[in-house]
């Protein structure tokens, strides 16, 4: 074995005692190595290397005559020694690649290679007597590593030095951006992140369409080791910023896209259509149209004078538009009708107001009665109208104005009573009211 001691002997016999010299191959060895003994020779040979493998012969002679003797065949048995490591390498994702690693040793070596110090199977690489390929086919991102061989026999083994294997590969995305419903004005964040070597640059697009920063898009990227992160920060979002966003990774070697993240955005409703105020006269009938947008589509309701109206035949709902109809209107049917739009994002308003004309109408015609001289007459005529009617008193025909007269006015309604005192028997005659407004 390679680096030990060993001694060669050779006797020899003669008369005179014979001289010995030694040969390797056919070529004198230098007698430094040599000692001799009575009788014979010794050939010592220290820190074996493999050039001292060869055929040894002892050569003796006197004056009688020579004489010699092939001593042994030496065999120096070697720890493997590499002579070529493999190389590190930089390639692309799907490519294929072969590591090479030879070494020389007596006897030959076996092979076995290791990744980051552990042992790979056999069947990934092939060896002759003093080479060994590794081979890596189709190569992913998880074969980057370091890589070498170990050279082994009996004697001993070797490890060559380490080859570095780095992966150029496209973006895995390890975050897509989700899904995302919010309410018209808030404020949302989407987020996809990705690992790539080398780093991938991340954009944004919204529909197909680029999305860059502006006055309502921010976006934000950093990098950590190999995983590229990006934010897209959308302030006070808008029913026009539904849509379907996709994140982008780009470098060398190729491109990522994201999946599809739904951003969907619940506006309130927005009453973009109503009727003006409405005036009508009494019996007639009249509609009030209400229309409004919003996501999702809102539902209506009624209110008159901030009180709910039930829903009835006189409703009618469509997808953006409700009508309320009014029958036969009376002076009741008169006030603000409140139209209320609402989804799940909020509610909306607008108020209508309906007047109701109506011309003078005597309700309770005074009475005719019979009074005692001296007493207190009340006669009293109540009338309805809108505007709500004056009301005057007439005697036999003729406007009145000596008499206590007051009036009690309300919503439509009038109230006159005339007071008669002390009445006497000149009081007596026909008495009738009159009422007038602008409509008669």
């Amino acid at each position: 074995i390679q680096g030990i001691a060993i001694n060669i002997s050779c006797q020899a016999n003669g008369y005179p005692i014979p001289s010995i010299k030694w040969f390797k191959d056919g070529n004198l060895i230098n007698a430094i190595h040599q000692s001799s003994i009575s009788g014979g020779s010794n050939l010592y040979l220290t820190n074996l290397t493999p050039q001292d493998a060869g055929n040894y012969t002892c050569y003796s002679e006197n004056i009688a005559g020579n004489t010699s003797s092939l001593v042994g065949i030496l065999i120096i048995y070697t720890k493997p020694v590499i002579t070529r490591s493999p190389k590190s390498l930089m390639i692309t994702e799907g490519s294929s690649i072969n590591l090479t690693c030879q070494a020389t040793s007596n006897p030959a070596p076996a092979f076995v290679w290791q990744k980051n110090k552990q042992i790979l199977d056999s069947k990934m690489f092939s060896s002759s007597i003093n080479t060994s390929i590794l081979m890596l086919s189709s190569v992913t991102k998880e074969i980057t590593g370091n890589y070498s061989c170990i050279a082994t026999n009996f004697v001993g083994n070797t490890t060559s030095n380490d080859a570095v294997v780095i992966i150029h590969y496209k973006t895995a995305i390890n975050n897509n951006p989700t899904d995302i419903a919010a309410i018209e004005g808030q404020n949302i964040t989407l987020y996809c992140s990705g690992i790539s070597d080398p780093i991938s640059n991340v954009t944004w697009f919204k529909n197909n369409n680029f999305v860059g920063n502006n006055h309502n898009y921010t976006i934000v990227s950093s990098v950590d080791n190999l995983i590229a992160s990006s934010l897209l920060i959308i302030y006070g979002v808008q029913l026009a910023d539904n849509g379907a966003y996709q994140c982008k990774f780009t470098n060398p070697i190729g491109s990522s896209l994201s999946r599809n993240a739904t951003l969907k955005i619940y506006g309130s409703p927005v009453i973009v259509n109503t009727s003006k105020s409405i005036t009508a006269m009494r019996g007639t009938s009249t509609e009030m149209l209400c229309q409004a947008t919003g996501n999702p589509q809102p539902k209506f309701s009624w209110l008159k004078d901030g009180a709910n109206i039930a829903e009835s035949q006189f409703y009618s709902h469509s997808v953006d538009q409700s009508v309320l109809r009014l029958i036969n209107l009376t002076l009741n049917d008169e006030g603000n009708y409140t139209c209320v739009s609402s989804n799940l994002a909020g509610n909306t308003t607008k108020t209508i107001k309906i007047t109701v004309l109506a011309p003078p109408t005597i309700v309770e015609t005074p009475q005719s009665i019979a009074v005692i001289e001296g007493s207190t007459i009340i006669i009293q005529c109540n009338g309805s109208g809108n505007p709500n009617p004056s009301i005057i008193w007439l005697k036999n025909g003729i406007i009145i104005s000596n008499y206590s007269i007051s009036s009690t006015i309300s919503y439509g309604y009038t109230t006159s009573s005339l007071v008669i005192q002390n009445s006497q028997k000149s009081d007596g005659g026909l008495y009738q009211c009159r009422l007038s407004n602008l409509l008669g």
